[in-house]
Protein backbone atom coordinates (compact mmCIF):
# COMPACT_ATOMS: atom_id res chain seq x y z
CA UNK A 1 0.00 0.00 0.00
CA UNK A 2 1.55 3.49 -0.46
CA UNK A 3 1.28 3.94 3.14
CA UNK A 4 4.40 2.12 3.01
CA UNK A 5 5.95 3.80 0.43
CA UNK A 6 5.83 6.41 1.96
CA UNK A 7 8.57 7.58 4.10
CA UNK A 8 10.37 4.84 2.75
CA UNK A 9 14.17 5.12 3.06
CA UNK A 10 14.83 2.40 -0.10
CA UNK A 11 14.18 4.82 -3.60
CA UNK A 12 10.59 4.53 -4.67
CA UNK A 13 9.41 5.72 -8.11
CA UNK A 14 6.18 7.36 -6.70
CA UNK A 15 5.75 11.19 -5.18
CA UNK A 16 6.03 11.83 -1.80
CA UNK A 17 3.56 13.87 -0.29
CA UNK A 18 3.73 17.66 0.65
CA UNK A 19 5.08 18.84 -3.00
CA UNK A 20 3.97 20.81 -5.09
CA UNK A 21 7.19 21.95 -6.61
CA UNK A 22 9.28 18.61 -6.53
CA UNK A 23 11.90 17.90 -3.90
CA UNK A 24 15.48 18.41 -5.57
CA UNK A 25 16.14 14.65 -4.80
CA UNK A 26 13.23 13.83 -7.13
CA UNK A 27 14.89 15.82 -10.04
CA UNK A 28 17.53 13.24 -11.80
CA UNK A 29 19.23 13.64 -14.92
CA UNK A 30 16.30 11.37 -16.48
CA UNK A 31 13.45 13.89 -15.35
CA UNK A 32 11.49 12.92 -12.29
CA UNK A 33 11.70 10.24 -10.34
CA UNK A 34 8.22 9.05 -10.63
CA UNK A 35 6.80 5.78 -12.25
CA UNK A 36 6.12 6.14 -15.94
CA UNK A 37 2.24 4.52 -15.03
CA UNK A 38 1.75 7.26 -12.56
CA UNK A 39 2.40 9.89 -15.13
CA UNK A 40 0.18 8.37 -16.90
CA UNK A 41 -2.03 8.25 -14.38
CA UNK A 42 -2.02 12.01 -13.55
CA UNK A 43 -2.66 12.42 -17.54
CA UNK A 44 -5.54 10.14 -17.41
CA UNK A 45 -6.90 12.69 -14.86
CA UNK A 46 -6.13 15.89 -16.35
CA UNK A 47 -7.66 14.87 -19.42
CA UNK A 48 -10.82 13.22 -18.62
CA UNK A 49 -10.94 13.47 -14.79
CA UNK A 50 -12.63 16.14 -12.40
CA UNK A 51 -11.56 17.04 -9.00
CA UNK A 52 -14.61 17.16 -6.89
CA UNK A 53 -14.84 19.49 -3.83
CA UNK A 54 -17.57 19.46 -1.66
CA UNK A 55 -18.14 21.67 1.78
CA UNK A 56 -17.21 19.96 4.79
CA UNK A 57 -15.68 16.79 2.92
CA UNK A 58 -12.28 15.84 0.97
CA UNK A 59 -12.17 16.40 -2.39
CA UNK A 60 -12.49 13.36 -4.35
CA UNK A 61 -11.24 12.20 -8.27
CA UNK A 62 -13.92 11.52 -10.57
CA UNK A 63 -12.85 10.39 -14.18
CA UNK A 64 -15.65 9.72 -16.99
CA UNK A 65 -14.66 7.90 -20.70
CA UNK A 66 -17.26 6.09 -22.73
CA UNK A 67 -16.67 2.70 -22.98
CA UNK A 68 -16.77 2.72 -26.59
CA UNK A 69 -13.24 4.62 -26.64
CA UNK A 70 -9.82 4.11 -25.75
CA UNK A 71 -9.43 4.49 -21.81
CA UNK A 72 -11.25 2.48 -19.40
CA UNK A 73 -9.61 -0.64 -19.26
CA UNK A 74 -6.41 0.92 -18.88
CA UNK A 75 -7.60 3.12 -15.96
CA UNK A 76 -8.75 0.38 -13.99
CA UNK A 77 -5.01 -1.50 -14.51
CA UNK A 78 -3.91 1.74 -13.62
CA UNK A 79 -5.76 1.87 -10.23
CA UNK A 80 -5.10 -1.57 -9.88
CA UNK A 81 -1.46 -1.18 -10.09
CA UNK A 82 -1.51 1.74 -7.11
CA UNK A 83 -4.20 0.12 -5.29
CA UNK A 84 -6.58 2.73 -5.73
CA UNK A 85 -10.58 1.72 -5.33
CA UNK A 86 -13.09 2.73 -7.17
CA UNK A 87 -16.85 2.88 -7.75
CA UNK A 88 -18.30 2.43 -11.37
CA UNK A 89 -21.48 3.62 -12.55
CA UNK A 90 -23.17 4.79 -15.66
CA UNK A 91 -23.85 8.18 -16.42
CA UNK A 92 -26.47 8.31 -18.84
CA UNK A 93 -27.31 11.86 -18.69
CA UNK A 94 -28.04 14.43 -21.07
CA UNK A 95 -24.71 15.58 -22.15
CA UNK A 96 -23.57 12.20 -23.84
CA UNK A 97 -26.70 12.77 -26.57
CA UNK A 98 -28.00 9.38 -26.09
CA UNK A 99 -25.00 7.26 -25.03
CA UNK A 100 -23.59 6.98 -21.69
CA UNK A 101 -20.71 7.20 -20.50
CA UNK A 102 -18.33 5.04 -17.43
CA UNK A 103 -18.21 7.46 -14.12
CA UNK A 104 -15.43 6.30 -12.09
CA UNK A 105 -15.20 7.82 -8.11
CA UNK A 106 -11.89 7.21 -6.63
CA UNK A 107 -12.14 6.33 -2.99
CA UNK A 108 -10.59 8.98 -0.97
CA UNK A 109 -7.21 7.52 0.34
CA UNK A 110 -3.36 9.02 1.13
CA UNK A 111 -2.71 8.41 -2.96
CA UNK A 112 -5.86 10.62 -4.15
CA UNK A 113 -4.78 13.29 -1.90
CA UNK A 114 -1.50 12.85 -3.56
CA UNK A 115 -2.73 13.19 -6.65
CA UNK A 116 -4.52 16.09 -5.89
CA UNK A 117 -1.47 17.87 -4.64
CA UNK A 118 0.06 17.01 -7.58
CA UNK A 119 -2.46 18.15 -9.96
CA UNK A 120 -2.63 21.89 -7.29
CA UNK A 121 -5.59 21.18 -6.59
CA UNK A 122 -7.22 22.09 -10.36
CA UNK A 123 -6.36 19.98 -13.41
CA UNK A 124 -7.08 22.74 -15.78
CA UNK A 125 -3.91 24.54 -14.53
CA UNK A 126 -0.79 22.37 -15.78
CA UNK A 127 0.77 21.08 -12.85
CA UNK A 128 3.99 22.49 -12.19
CA UNK A 129 5.81 19.68 -11.78
CA UNK A 130 5.36 19.08 -15.44
CA UNK A 131 7.83 21.47 -15.79
CA UNK A 132 11.16 18.93 -14.64
CA UNK A 133 9.62 16.09 -16.49
CA UNK A 134 12.20 14.63 -19.39
CA UNK A 135 11.26 14.76 -22.74
CA UNK A 136 10.95 11.16 -22.88
CA UNK A 137 8.46 11.56 -20.08
CA UNK A 138 6.52 14.28 -21.74
CA UNK A 139 6.42 12.29 -24.82
CA UNK A 140 4.02 9.87 -22.19
CA UNK A 141 1.82 12.83 -21.02
CA UNK A 142 1.43 13.48 -24.99
CA UNK A 143 0.73 10.04 -26.37
CA UNK A 144 -1.79 9.41 -23.37
CA UNK A 145 -3.54 12.65 -24.19
CA UNK A 146 -3.77 11.41 -27.73
CA UNK A 147 -4.76 8.23 -27.19
CA UNK A 148 -7.54 9.87 -24.52
CA UNK A 149 -8.57 13.02 -26.00
CA UNK A 150 -7.40 13.59 -29.90
CA UNK A 151 -5.10 11.70 -32.63
CA UNK A 152 -1.91 11.47 -33.93
CA UNK A 153 -2.13 11.39 -38.32
CA UNK A 154 1.38 10.30 -38.65
CA UNK A 155 2.54 13.81 -38.88
CA UNK A 156 0.59 16.06 -36.84
CA UNK A 157 -0.38 15.59 -32.59
CA UNK A 158 -4.12 16.91 -32.45
CA UNK A 159 -5.32 17.13 -29.12
CA UNK A 160 -8.14 18.41 -27.13
CA UNK A 161 -8.01 20.12 -23.94
CA UNK A 162 -10.46 22.65 -22.12
CA UNK A 163 -7.33 24.94 -20.87
CA UNK A 164 -4.96 27.14 -23.27
CA UNK A 165 -1.90 26.58 -20.50
CA UNK A 166 -2.31 23.11 -20.81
Amino acid sequence: PSSELIGSKSPINIPISSWNVPQSEMITDEGLAIDDDFIELITFIMCDGCIVSQEGKSPRIEFYKSPTRYGCDRFEELCEKFELEYSLTEDKSDKFEGSYCNKYRLKVCEMTDILIELLGGDKHKCPTFMEFLSPRQAYIVLDTWVKLDGHFDGVHWKMQADNKEI
